[in-house]
């Protein structure tokens, strides 16, 4: 059994990622505020095929989805590059990039189970 995240703690952890040095505990304005820009981002991924996450959860943040350990940092960092502007902060399309590359390479290092075609000449 895999190890997975929930849409809570992907949440949690963006606001912590924009709002690590201020020690302030997350408002329900903040998170409210972050978890809007999920279902986006994750469309936005999606669409690109750079990684596709079938159960992103409900709105809310709620204790539910299914975020893959492997891809809980960066799609964190993703999540929280998205809504730096909502706090005064500025996104990077280097930083940006940076961080789908890594998603990227994640899901690529992962075995498709595939049947392999032969060649034959």
């Amino acid at each position: 059994m895999a190890i997975t995240l929930t849409r809570s703690d992907l949440v949690y952890k963006a606001h912590h990622i924009l709002l690590s040095d201020t020690g302030q505990t997350p408002s329900a304005d903040d998170i409210a505020t972050i978890d809007a820009y999920v279902e986006p981002l994750f469309a936005s991924l999606a669409a690109r095929d750079i990684v596709s996450i079938d159960d992103i959860g409900t709105r809310g943040p709620g204790d539910d989805g299914d975020y893959p350990i492997a891809l809980f940092l960066p799609a964190a960092r993703a999540l929280a590059h998205a809504a730096a502007q909502e706090f005064g902060g500025q996104t990077d399309p280097n930083l940006q990039f940076a961080i789908e590359n890594e998603m990227r390479q994640i899901v690529a290092s992962e075995p498709t189970y595939a049947p392999m075609q032969g060649e034959y000449l």
